[in-house]
């Protein structure tokens, strides 16, 4: 076998993985060196991210998963339709679970990981994973797990918001949103705030404003980090589990349908008719106890103010 065959071998990612880090390395320093950036990011930020990806690449590396993440490119890379569309779920779910059968905890740990990357950094591809993972565990296991990842990788999104700063946070508002995103949601904050914990779950549950908003400027408006990790693990669940769902039955659905087959022979939609009352039912839950929680403080602050 040449050499360039031996580089292809799981056992040869031995030289791009180190490649890798060591790129990453002189990159993170570079970075250190420049006044300009030092001045826009904390040094001790700088070199918490640093050692975060060169333990990351390690331990991917050691355990063998880094092979894993190859494989998981390859199978993005190859599909022949896109990652966003029904289709494309469907090839990709299929693709990761032929991965799985070898090396099933590899991948599982790579999922969560790019989970927590892609959360932290506002990267789009949550959706995917979503269905990967509940391609795997089913959704017994699979809707807390991702639930639980989106919740600490928007938590971690929103510490590092505040190490960062508001200026680098209004930059890159100006940049994406040309600067309205940020005062917008500044407003309606200081509006809600009696309320905030209804408003922030709003904001959850509906496109209003970009999930990278509001995890980045949270901390920055002054949204209390308790706050808003609740909201966040209860405005999250719908989507993910729908989306869990999806991979979990993404083995019985052709390249062509967007329906499951029964063992009967029936074709039946994808959201079921209890899907759709569990969300209902859990939307009108929050809702009635959040209002009943605002109507408890109001009375209770009369009652204090009477006596």
């Amino acid at each position: 076998m040449s050499q360039d065959g031996a580089l292809r071998t799981p056992h040869g990612s031995t030289l791009p993985s180190l490649t890798w880090l060591l790129l990453t390395l002189l990159l993170l320093l570079h970075l250190l060196r420049n006044r300009t950036m030092s001045t826009t990011l904390p040094r001790r930020f700088l070199f918490l991210i640093a050692a975060g990806i060169v333990s990351v690449g390690v331990f991917y590396h050691v355990s063998g998963t880094h092979d894993v993440l190859l494989q998981v490119v390859d199978a993005v890379t190859t599909n022949p339709h896109s990652i966003r569309s029904t289709d494309g779920l469907v090839e990709f779910a299929a693709r990761i679970r032929g991965i799985a059968a070898a090396k099933f905890l590899n991948i599982v740990w790579l999922g969560i990981g790019m989970y927590l990357l892609l959360q932290t950094f506002c990267i789009p591809g949550t959706i995917a994973l979503n269905v990967a993972l509940g391609s795997l565990l089913g959704v017994g296991l699979g809707v807390p797990l991702c639930t639980l990842l989106g919740t600490i990788g928007a938590c971690l999104c929103y510490t590092m918001s505040g190490l960062l700063g508001g200026q680098v946070v209004e930059r890159i508002d100006a940049k994406l949103t040309k600067g309205k995103g940020l005062p917008r949601l500044k407003t309606q904050v200081a509006k809600h705030r009696s309320d905030l914990f209804v408003y922030m779950l709003f904001l959850r549950l509906t496109p209003v404003l970009p999930n990278w908003l509001i995890n980045l400027a949270s901390p920055i408006v002054g949204v209390p980090w308790k706050l808003f990790a609740a909201a966040t693990c209860l405005g999250i669940f719908p989507q993910t589990y729908l989306s869990v769902r999806f991979g979990s039955l993404a083995h019985l659905l052709s390249a062509s349908s967007v329906t499951e087959q029964s063992p009967s022979g029936t074709r039946e939609s994808i959201v079921s008719m209890w899907d759709t009352l569990l969300l209902a039912v859990l939307a009108v839950t929050l809702v009635v106890v959040a209002k009943l929680r605002k109507k408890f403080i109001a009375t209770t602050g009369t009652s204090e103010a009477a006596e």
